[in-house]
């Protein structure tokens, strides 16, 4: 069975990304132009009603479950494969 990867593309300057909705620190940032890989999650809304999307950090040190939250605003769908952007979650 192949997964089709869903992608984004980071058309802020600056975006944050956090571990948790609602966390006031982001674990790190992204740039317009970089590539994200989405997860399938439901999309969260944060107190000040942004809309935030499930993105995969592979990293753990910046999530222990994989997964980290950017504004959707922030982001465009992107149809390239993204499968080198990490294995997590």
């Amino acid at each position: 069975m192949t997964t089709t990867l869903r992608c984004g593309l980071v058309k802020s300057p600056s975006s944050p990304v956090y571990a948790e909705v609602g966390n006031a620190t982001p674990v790190k940032f992204k740039s317009s132009g970089d590539r994200v890989r989405l997860v399938a999650a439901d999309p969260r809304t944060g107190s000040d009603g942004t809309v935030y999307q499930a993105v995969a950090l592979p990293d753990p040190h910046d999530s222990p479950t994989g997964i980290g939250w950017m504004p959707g605003k922030d982001l465009e769908p992107d149809p390239r494969q993204c499968v080198e952007l990490g294995e997590r979650p």
